[in-house]
């Protein structure tokens, strides 16, 4: 069976996605070899792989998915927030647990405030998306649309 979002990719990478499992063992199997660190993220059709010489990790969420949350904004951080800046933050918390390794996502647990953290607003498929990534190289962070 096809990967579900197959015909959403560049032709370059599809041959990573013909099988479910195989894109990201592939490319983690890939990357090992030559001692690199993959993290990857997707929401509705758009996916987000990071790639780095350090440990890393990478977060996509699109922004309206966080309009009208105001009772996670209000226990994450105390406040109601504005859909975009309660992504943000989400983002970022969630690129933070994923370059840990850790098992279970407790955002609340999660601290960000010293921690090298990248974030970017885009636009795709007429939606607005926050990426957020973190790393020790995410100041040289570039992104590539494929």
């Amino acid at each position: 069976r096809p990967y579900p979002m197959q015909d959403k990719i560049s032709e370059d990478l599809r041959c990573f996605f013909s099988k479910r499992s195989l894109p990201k063992a592939l490319i983690w199997s890939l990357c090992s070899l030559i001692y690199l660190e993959v993290s990857f993220s997707h929401s509705d059709g758009v996916v987000a792989v990071l790639i780095s010489d350090t440990v890393c990790g990478v977060d996509l969420e699109r922004v309206d998915r966080f309009i009208g949350k105001d009772n996670l904004s209000t226990k994450l951080f105390g406040t109601v927030l504005e859909a975009e800046k309660l992504c943000e933050l989400w983002t970022k918390k969630e690129s933070v647990f994923k370059s840990l390794n850790e098992k279970r996502f407790i955002p609340e647990k999660i601290n960000i405030d010293d921690k090298l953290i990248k974030t970017i607003f885009k636009d795709f498929f007429g939606k607005k998306y926050c990426i957020s990534a973190c790393g020790d190289s995410v100041n040289d962070l570039t992104v590539k649309i494929v």
